[in-house]
This record gives C-alpha cells, sequence and structure tokens, in this order.
C-alpha cells in the first residue's frame, strides 16, 4: 500500500518561469525539472497547456485583424461610392 500522495499547486508565475527555461534553456525538460524539483511529465503537461493557449490567442487576433481590415475595406469602399454619387 502507497503512502498518501501530496499534490501541490504552483502559482501561474511559477508555470510560466519554468515553461520559459524550458524554452530557452540548453539543459533537457528532465534536466530542468529535476533542478525544478518537479516531475518532467508535468513540465511537459505546462508546455502544451501554454502552446494551446497561444494558439488560441493566435487565432482569436487573426480572426479580429480580419474583421478590422474587412470592416475598414467596406468602409473604404462606401466612402468611395458615396463620393461616385454625387
Amino acid at each position: 500500500m502507497r503512502g498518501k500522495q501530496i499534490h501541490r499547486r504552483y502559482s501561474k508565475q511559477f508555470k510560466t518561469d519554468a515553461v520559459e527555461l524550458a524554452l530557452r534553456s540548453n539543459k533537457s525538460v528532465v534536466e530542468i525539472a529535476r533542478d525544478l524539483g518537479i516531475r518532467a511529465e508535468l513540465l511537459y503537461r505546462w508546455k502544451a497547456e501554454q502552446s494551446i493557449r497561444q494558439n488560441k490567442i493566435h487565432r482569436f487576433q487573426e480572426v479580429a485583424i480580419s474583421k478590422a481590415l474587412k470592416l475598414r475595406g467596406f468602409a473604404s469602399s462606401n466612402k468611395s461610392s458615396s463620393q461616385i454619387r454625387t
């Protein structure tokens, strides 16, 4: 029978810093996790979660930019149309 497992909670800042360290370091994720005192699987999960969040942000930004460009194009084409009519 195993002992009771302890689930630690890490701050958002700690997770972000750990992932940044993993992305920028020449060390492996396993080495960085060991240095930080966490399991490598946890650091891999944090990296994946951050990647998913960044992809969602980029998609949102692309949609917003696309909509803004369409609106700007629509506004300028309307302006041109009204100038042509007069």
